[in-house]
C-alpha cells in the first residue's frame, strides 16, 4: 500500500505544518515542523510511529491543540 495523507494542517505564516498519514495496513505517522511541539518548547521536528488510529489521530490533535494555543489557526 502506497502512504496515504489522512489529515494535514498548514496555516501560512504560521510556521507550523503537521500530518497524520497511514504507511501501510498497521502504521500510522504523525510528524510535524512546529514553532512549539508536543515535544519540544522550542521549534521542534518530529515523528512518531503508532499502530492504531486512535493512538495516532490523538497526538495529531494534542499538535493541533498547541496550534490553536498559538491563535494561528482559522
Amino acid at each position: 500500500m502506497e502512504a496515504k495523507v489522512l489529515k494535514s494542517h498548514y496555516v501560512e505564516d504560521s510556521y507550523g505544518y503537521f500530518q497524520l498519514v497511514q504507511d501501510d495496513d498497521s502504521h500510522f505517522l504523525v510528524g510535524w515542523n512546529a514553532i512549539q511541539s508536543v515535544d519540544n518548547d522550542d521549534w521542534g521536528y518530529s515523528v512518531h510511529q503508532f499502530t492504531t488510529y486512535e493512538e495516532a489521530n490523538a497526538a495529531y490533535e494534542a499538535q493541533y491543540a498547541i496550534d490553536k494555543d498559538w491563535g494561528n489557526t482559522i
